[in-house]
């Protein structure tokens, strides 16, 4: 019996691991609400080049990346592309605060309960996925600096 469980208990946790979200692999859809309270779905974007991105007001890295996911926005939206950022911050009102002190105007899910981080498998702030038109994950960025900004623009080119 004991053995029964065991495998049982084995296969049930590399379920999750075959589930990982990895470059190649079909994005997780989901449905969150917007900063206007709109209710979003990640599938309703399918047919562009997504580059979502799971920030916090308390990330430092975050304070960098975001005003460049502006920028990129900016420059590649007329061609396909869309940055959905997704906030993970309890309180909405952080999130406000931070996007008003940087200027950014994204696509900003919001959630608080952090359900889509854990179906992203989320290690570390911010996190980025990069889907393509059909909605496969073509990279998974964790964290960001100045060094990174070049190679996914670079990316985010080759997938217009």
């Amino acid at each position: 019996m004991k053995r029964l469980v065991f495998l049982a208990l084995f296969i049930i946790s590399s379920a999750q691991s075959v589930l990982a979200v990895v470059p190649g692999a079909p994005s997780p859809d989901f449905a969150l609400h917007s900063l206007d309270q709109k209710s979003t779905k990640l599938s309703e974007y399918r047919g562009k080049v997504i580059l979502l991105d799971f920030w916090a007001s308390w990330c430092g890295p975050c304070k960098e990346s975001l005003p460049w996911l502006q920028s990129m926005q900016e420059k590649y939206g007329q061609r396909g592309f869309q940055v959905i950022a997704v906030n993970v911050d309890q309180n909405s009102d952080d999130a406000k605060s931070m996007l008003k002190e940087l200027g950014v105007s994204l696509l900003t899910l919001l959630d608080p309960a952090g359900v889509t981080p854990e179906m992203y498998d989320l290690q570390s702030m911010p996190s980025s996925f990069l889907i393509d038109r059909e909605g496969k994950i073509r990279i998974v960025h964790s964290g960001f600096s100045r060094s990174d900004r070049e190679p996914l623009e670079h990316a985010i080119v080759s997938l217009l």
